[in-house]
């Protein structure tokens, strides 16, 4: 029977190796983690930008036919809705604070300066349930660029597509890598999404 021992040498090259594979497996998956987090961020915000433009198309009729003194609807109806509505707390009838509606009748002629900053409270709802605080902490755990203050909505507009009025909600942001290795730099982002207002 022959027995072997491995000399202090050989132990030495063993626990060499072992480090070598640990080190490169916990790159790959810090690497893994980083681009789970790019995923994360991007569905998170692509889903509340859609959200965002069918809820403000969706508000317009709201506030033209709900709000509006010249509506289709007799006064009489019109309050027995908004009562009903209320009770109901669809969301379609501006509240106190509500930041998931809207009492302003979006047109092409609305201010441009006035049109992304409906689309930025609106997007807030959906993403952190009206929150800025809690947005803003969400954003920059998904490492967006400067949170909420990163999150551009400059180029959202109403325009007008085959004679009819469509919202044009565009964000852009910048994301960073959770692990910087040699300089990557940040990853821009453009999100777009088109809704026909109701009218």
């Amino acid at each position: 029977m022959k027995v072997s021992f491995k000399t202090e040498k050989e132990h030495g090259f063993v626990t060499l190796e072992a480090l070598i594979t640990l080190l490169f497996f916990m790159v790959i998956m810090f690497l893994f983690y980083g681009l789970f987090l790019m995923y994360m961020a991007q569905n998170a915000t692509a889903h509340a930008v859609l959200q965002t433009s069918q809820s403000l198309s969706v508000d317009n009729y709201a506030a033209s036919q709900l709000s509006d003194t010249e509506s289709e609807f007799p006064s009489g109806i019109r309050d027995l809705m908004i009562k009903f509505l209320k009770a109901m707390d669809v969301g379609l009838i501006p509240q106190k604070n509500d930041c998931f509606s809207t009492n302003v009748k979006l047109k092409t002629n609305t201010e441009k300066n006035n049109v992304p900053d409906i689309v930025k409270k609106r997007f807030v709802a959906y993403l952190a349930g009206g929150d800025e605080t809690k947005a803003d902490s969400m954003l920059k755990s998904m490492n967006v660029e400067k949170g909420l203050n990163g999150l551009d909505f400059s180029e959202s507009k109403i325009i007008t597509e085959d004679n009819d009025e469509v919202i044009e909600v565009v964000l852009k942001y910048q994301l960073n890598y959770e692990f910087q290795i040699a300089e990557l730099g940040k990853v821009n982002v453009r999100q777009k999404s088109k809704s026909k207002l109701w009218s």
